[in-house]
């Protein structure tokens, strides 16, 4: 039997993210999460089972050091609530994650973005959709995924 994917996931302390690491383990996955707060993760009845890596998605380092030995990743980031030049700053953090998957050499990047196929979209999707094109624009393939509004 081969070696067990190690897997990233970003946004782990968010909704989706900390569903998607309890499915993941669930698997038989090895797990990372990838989070600027490491105390927020011991809310989570999985924070035991994963590899708790402390960063910042906008440090190079720190982004190849995350994805370091890493198979496949799922990006579930954003940032709009943080200023009114989201769409900037998201952009930003695409790149230096998709530069840094690229020389970390990971085999794959999932992207979970908004439906954005109206050319009168919103700044917000259109940043959604444009933080795809950026993660895949480094050579690392990506699947993106395009999602409405997401209720739990």
């Amino acid at each position: 039997m081969g070696q067990t994917k190690k897997i990233l996931v970003t946004g782990a302390t968010g909704y989706v993210g900390g569903r998607l690491v309890r499915a993941l383990l669930n698997n038989g996955y090895q797990v990372r999460v990838f989070v600027r707060d490491a105390k927020k993760v011991s809310q989570y009845n999985w924070s035991e089972a994963v590899e708790v890596f402390t960063g910042d998605v906008t440090n190079f380092e720190s982004v190849k050091a995350a994805l370091t030995g890493v198979d496949t990743a799922y990006y579930l980031l954003h940032s709009i609530n943080s200023t009114l030049k989201f769409d900037a700053v998201e952009r930003d953090m695409a790149s230096t994650f998709g530069k840094a998957a690229a020389e970390a050499k990971i085999n794959q990047i999932i992207y979970l973005g908004g439906i954005a196929n109206d050319s009168k979209s919103s700044k917000h999707l259109k940043s959604r959709a444009e933080t795809g094109k950026v993660l895949a624009s480094y050579g690392v393939p990506v699947l993106e995924m395009r999602a409405g509004i997401i209720i739990g």
